[in-house]
């Protein structure tokens, strides 16, 4: 039995996401898990009904950007720790930025900063991350392993790919 199936979605955890303490909390209010779940759940259910072997047949996958197809960490890491050291807040290493990451770069700010930071110093840090990021934001940012072969063989197999992301349209584009 061949199922035609209108999407797939592949999401990639980075390996720090084993690690995560709110993991599953992370996970569930993910929108593309959510279809990912829905989409197992489907072909769970279909191959009971048939008790057989299932082929699915994609015609679409979508991809989440930072942190699946892209390894944009560093860059991310360099904007924020630039806009604290403007201000001569401390700055944290690259590896703590997997756990900053996540929910969009005004979240990202807010956990950078010191617990009781105001409104203002929210503001002008984030001021300051987006015109360092805005230069830098591919400085170091580059497609992890495997990911160019991968989307080379599914565009081959005449399979559309759609990349999605919280990233503002103003840095969206130039990654």
């Amino acid at each position: 039995m061949i199922i035609h199936a209108n999407v797939a979605v592949i999401y990639f955890f980075e390996s720090f996401f084993a690690d995560r303490t709110d993991k599953k909390a992370h996970m569930h209010s993910s929108f593309l898990f959510k279809l990912l779940i829905i989409i197992r759940y489907f072909y769970k259910c279909v191959k009971y009904k048939y008790q057989g072997d299932i082929t699915i047949m994609y015609k679409s996958v979508i991809f989440d950007l930072d942190g699946t197809i892209l390894n944009t960490l560093e860059d991310l890491a360099d904007a924020g720790n630039y806009a604290l050291e403007q201000q001569g807040l401390p700055i944290h290493d690259t590896e703590k930025y997997k756990y900053f990451v996540g929910n969009g770069i005004p979240k990202l700010i807010e956990r950078i900063l010191p617990l009781d930071a105001d409104n203002s110093l929210k503001d002008s840090t984030l001021r300051l991350f987006n015109s360092y990021y805005s230069v830098h934001m591919n400085d170091k940012t580059q497609p992890y392993d495997g990911v160019v072969d991968m989307l080379t063989v599914l565009k081959s197999k005449g399979i559309y790919t759609v990349v999605v992301t919280n990233k503002s349209n103003e840095f969206a584009p130039g990654i």
